[in-house]
């Protein structure tokens, strides 16, 4: 599993440790295009660096070196609400350029009970001014599951099945590289055409 935008490795850590718990096998690849954030979650947490089936590199979601079909499953969270229209296009191709079975993105969906529950959230929790302002500004710039899903056949994917969280303020939605123009000709020869 390759996941894209990893933060502080949070999510992969958690599906290794699950897959562990199941007796399944499990490798990932957490990439992040900044260094620094690699180095600041290996500095908050050191046994990153030791974690089995874990590997952390520094990489840009738009431009993946690794290639073709070289993951079963690409993944990336709370990362879209960042990236403007075009640039989610060119990350979710990318993504599913390098997936052999399908990719899952997880997100922050744009509703005001979601920016109501940033704000307070935001307000209760912290002191800090940057979250404060940054949690309902990330909600507001989140993109609704629709739109991601238009995004997605945009960039080649089709949408394959949607989760939404508990309180409706995030969802995740699991897609495949969708069957080319040119792959199902053959099918419409046989059927004649139409």
């Amino acid at each position: 599993m390759l996941d894209i935008g990893t933060g502080g490795a949070d999510i992969p850590v958690a599906l290794l440790e699950r897959a562990r718990r199941r007796g399944r096998g499990l490798t990932v690849i957490a990439v992040d295009e900044r260094p620094e954030i690699l180095a600041a979650a290996l500095q908050a947490d050191p046994m990153l660096a030791t974690v089995d089936g874990l590997r952390l590199e520094v990489g840009d979601g738009l431009s993946l070196a690794f290639p073709d079909r070289s993951f079963d499953v690409a993944h990336t969270s709370l990362l879209l609400h960042h990236l403007g229209p075009a640039s989610v296009v060119a990350l979710l191709r990318e993504m599913g350029r390098i997936a052999r079975l399908g990719i899952v993105v997880n997100d922050l969906d744009r509703s005001r009970v979601g920016w109501i529950g940033a704000w307070l959230l935001g307000h209760l929790l912290t002191t800090n001014r940057y979250t404060r302002n940054d949690a309902p500004l990330s909600v507001r710039r989140a993109y609704r599951p629709s739109e991601v899903k238009e995004l997605m056949t945009a960039a080649g994917l089709r949408p394959v099945r949607i989760h939404r969280g508990a309180a409706l303020q995030r969802y995740a939605i699991a897609a495949i590289v969708a069957p080319s123009v040119d792959a199902l000709a053959p099918l419409d020869a046989v059927d004649g055409g139409g």
